[in-house]
């Protein structure tokens, strides 16, 4: 139960610090507008215009970090039902454990025979 308490903590945690990001941004972007429109450098068509885009931009990014959030969320759940059925994932994406050690990587000293043998003919490799 406490795995759900924290993931609804910090869900709410991460909605409500993108909600205030996104609202500041649309707030200062108003605010930028009408400082520019005051002094003469922004017509209204302008100004609306630029707050549009402003709003429209930021709406975007907002999504984006929520799907994300939604995404990682809904795998983690999904690796525990997972791991409370005791089964692994169709699509083959779960980690397996390793059965045998890992092979040596030997490029390093092929390389370096080759080389002596270019270098020296077959007494090198003899030696």
């Amino acid at each position: 139960m406490n795995n759900y308490v924290d993931l609804a903590r910090t869900t709410s945690k991460y909605t409500m610090i993108f909600t205030i990001l996104g609202e500041m941004v649309g707030v200062l972007s108003i605010i930028v507008g009408i400082m520019l429109a005051t002094r003469g450098m922004l017509s209204v068509g302008e100004f609306a215009t630029f707050t549009s885009y402003c709003f429209t931009i930021n709406g975007c990014i907002v999504r984006v970090v929520g799907q994300i959030g939604k995404h990682s969320e809904r795998r983690g759940v999904r690796q525990a039902f997972l791991r409370v059925c005791g089964q692994t994932p169709a699509c083959g994406c779960a980690r397996k454990p390793r059965t045998s050690a890992r092979k040596t990587d030997n490029r390093h000293e092929k390389k370096k025979r080759l080389h002596e043998i270019r270098r020296g003919g077959r007494q090198a490799e003899k030696t």
